[in-house]
This record gives C-alpha cells, sequence and structure tokens, in this order.
C-alpha cells in the first residue's frame, strides 16, 4: 500500500479530483431515493440526473445502507455507502484501515479484484476532517483494463458509529468529455445529516446541516436588525454594535466574557469569551477595510507569518487556505481560513481564524486552543462557524 500520512489542504485535494473525476456539463438537479434511509446520511446536493440507480438498505432504514448513481452510460458513477464502524471481530475500522476498505467494498460491489499495494491511501484529511467533524481517509487506485481502465476515489467518513463511503469512479477514456469545473461544488455541498427515525427522509441538521432544512445554509449573508426585544442580545456585551456586526447563537450561554471593545470612530469592535476557565478563547473582531491591512484574502498570508514570528511561533505551522469556498458561498463574501501556532507564557497555543471580507469591514473569527487540546475542541468550533449570521447593517 502506498501510504502518505500529512496535512493536505482541501482545494488541494479538490485540484486532485478535478484531474481524475470531472463532473458532468451542467444538468438537472436528481431527486435522490435514498429517502428511507434514517439515521446518520451523506447527501450530495446537486448532482447530475442518474441514468440509473442502485438502492440497499437493511429493514426499516436504520441499518447499513448503499446507493449508486450511474451516469452518462455508466461514465461517471457515484456511490454512497454506510456499513458498521466495528468489523466482524469487534475491531473499530480507523483511517488506517482505508486500504483494506477499499479492496473489501470494491469486491463486494463490483467483484472488482484491488491489490492494497496499488492503493494510495492518505489517512489523515485533516482539512476534510475539520469540515465534516469527523476523522477522514481518502483512497485512490486504478481498476480495469486497458479497454476498460477507470479511475476511483474514495472518501472514507469514520463517525462514531458508521464509516461511511462516498466512491467515485470515472472511465479515464471520458475524461475529457466532462466540464471539470463542477466537482469542487460536490464536495463543498456534500452534507452529514441526521435523519429523524421517526420520520423517513426528513432531516435534521447532524454537523452539515439539510440542504431544505439546514438553518446554517439559510443564515449565511442574513442581516437581521439588533432589537432590545431579543433577550440574549439585549443582554449581551455587544448588544449595541452599530453597523454590520457578527454573532454566533450557538456559543455557549454561560461563556465568560473576557474583553469587549468598541472604538466607533474607527469602527473596530473586538468581542472574547472562553468557557473551560479559559482554555477556549472566541474572538469575533470587526475592523475597516479602509484602515486595516487585510483587505482581500491573498493579504491573510504574509500578516500571519508577521504573528507568529513575533510570537515565538513555527512558521511552517501556518496553513491557509484563501478561498474557502464552503464558507465564501455561505457568508456570499470573500473568505479564508487559517491555523497557526503560536508559543505563549511557556505553552503553545493553536489558533484557528475565519476572515470574511464584507465590501466595508474585514471580520475575524478566532478559537485560540491549547495545542494539546486542539482535537477536543475542533469539531465545536467548526459547527460555531456554520451558526454564525449577519446582524445589524451599515
Amino acid at each position: 500500500m502506498k501510504k502518505s500520512v500529512y496535512r493536505i489542504g482541501f482545494f488541494a485535494l479538490m485540484c486532485f479530483a478535478l484531474m481524475l473525476f470531472p463532473l458532468l456539463f451542467a444538468a438537472p438537479v436528481w431527486a435522490a431515493d435514498d429517502g428511507n434511509v434514517k439515521g446518520l446520511w451523506v447527501e450530495i446536493p446537486g448532482l447530475p440526473e442518474a441514468g440509473s440507480t442502485s438502492f440497499n438498505a437493511q429493514p426499516g432504514g436504520e441499518g447499513e445502507a448503499y446507493f449508486e448513481r450511474i451516469m452518462d452510460d455508466g461514465a461517471l458513477v457515484v456511490s454512497v455507502e454506510r456499513i458498521d464502524a466495528e468489523n466482524r471481530n469487534g475491531d473499530t475500522w480507523g483511517p488506517g484501515d482505508a486500504a483494506k476498505l477499499a479492496v473489501r467494498l470494491e469486491n463486494i460491489r463490483e467483484e472488482i479484484e484491488v491489490a492494497e499495494d496499488d492503493i494510495d491511501v492518505t489517512e489523515q484529511e485533516e482539512e476534510l476532517a475539520e469540515i465534516y467533524s469527523y476523522p477522514v481517509a481518502t483512497a485512490r487506485y486504478m481498476t480495469g483494463g486497458e479497454e476498460e481502465m477507470r479511475g476511483n476515489q474514495d472518501i472514507f467518513i469514520f463517525t462514531d458509529d458508521w464509516v461511511f463511503r462516498v466512491h467515485l469512479s470515472i472511465s479515464v477514456d471520458h475524461l475529457d468529455d466532462y466540464d471539470s469545473d463542477k466537482v469542487e461544488g460536490w464536495f463543498e455541498n456534500m452534507k452529514i445529516v441526521e435523519r429523524d427515525s421517526s420520520e423517513t427522509g426528513e432531516a435534521k441538521d447532524g454537523g452539515q446541516g439539510d440542504e431544505n432544512s439546514g438553518e446554517a445554509q439559510s443564515k449565511g449573508g442574513q442581516v437581521i436588525e439588533l432589537t432590545a426585544d431579543d433577550a440574549d442580545l439585549s443582554e449581551a456585551p455587544d448588544a449595541n454594535v452599530k453597523g454590520l456586526w457578527l454573532r454566533c447563537p450557538g456559543f455557549p450561554k454561560d461563556a465568560e466574557a473576557l474583553e469587549f471593545m468598541d472604538n466607533e470612530e474607527f469602527g473596530e469592535v473586538q468581542y472574547t469569551r472562553g468557557i473551560d476557565n479559559g482554555a477556549l478563547q472566541f474572538m469575533i473582531r470587526r475592523q475597516t477595510i479602509e484602515d486595516s491591512e487585510l483587505r482581500t484574502p491573498d493579504d491573510v498570508k504574509d500578516l500571519l507569518e508577521m504573528i507568529v514570528n513575533n510570537g515565538d511561533g513555527d512558521v511552517d505551522s501556518i496553513r491557509v487556505d484563501t478561498e474557502a469556498g464552503a464558507f465564501a458561498e455561505l457568508f456570499s463574501y470573500p473568505c479564508a481560513m487559517t491555523e497557526y501556532e503560536v508559543e505563549e507564557d511557556g505553552e503553545t497555543r493553536s489558533y484557528a481564524t475565519l476572515f470574511i471580507f464584507t465590501d466595508q469591514y474585514c471580520f475575524l473569527v478566532q478559537a485560540s486552543i491549547p495545542k494539546d487540546s486542539a482535537a477536543d475542541y475542533q469539531p465545536r468550533f467548526i459547527e460555531w462557524l456554520k451558526e454564525l449570521e449577519f446582524v445589524g447593517g451599515d
């Protein structure tokens, strides 16, 4: 097995997918017929219309499930599969088992023999893990002979009870027949949803939201007037902020207010709260574009290098995504996402920051966490980001 364990940026992964698995040209949105699946499930909105589908689930829709879409006479195949998190021996599947899972599932579903040594595995897709709030691994491999050769990519998402496999397969003879600009949207729109077991097909937000009912998506770019009628807002330190502002409804209400600054003359606002005795510090900051060194996503990396150097940090720890496509779509503004580490008073802290560039302001939403505890808080931070909403107005 070809094994590579490293952090790979979300858009770097998409570049590989663009090369190997371009999407079909614009086509009608296909209505999935996997509505009988209950519990945690993966949905991919916006897929092209499928020529045929295959669906299999255990009675009641609450067990293992498999749903396959076949497009363009088989040139492109996309499937979602849910299997038990434990194997027959009672051992839990993990990212290190990605190659074994690919071999096993290809053999079961397609009766195709694949050698583990021919599979290129990335066991720690950390950017995708942040998005889906679960460990993610990927596997890439070729199948078929010269006349029927296909490129394959599996995305494995390891939840507490299930392993999800999102499988893409395309005939190498048809790579040039597809529009490559669409594939990025597949991954950005892919969602993990919790479907109500009492009402088949009706989904609740389970980490990624639902296309029709996911509140986080409907809030993107929304402007809400700050009023004293809202008890939570009227009692908060930032209740009287003038102009466009961000709030995070999902952040714990009992968090400690560590700092609040509102400089009306320059339009700067900063609100920092902490939980768990300050172990996690959550900051929302607003500064005007006119007076800021941050005017576009491309300005972020240079500034961070200066901050990290001045704070005895490691420049190599800086990770910058200057597109942050999922958030840019959510808020309808250019965004950037960063991570870095800084040594502070003998302790290394990890910083994760979302930058949102509106017409007038640059907003920073940042979590500061002890490095050793970062993995514990990371999923919650992603959830808070998805719940952000704009309030007020210019």
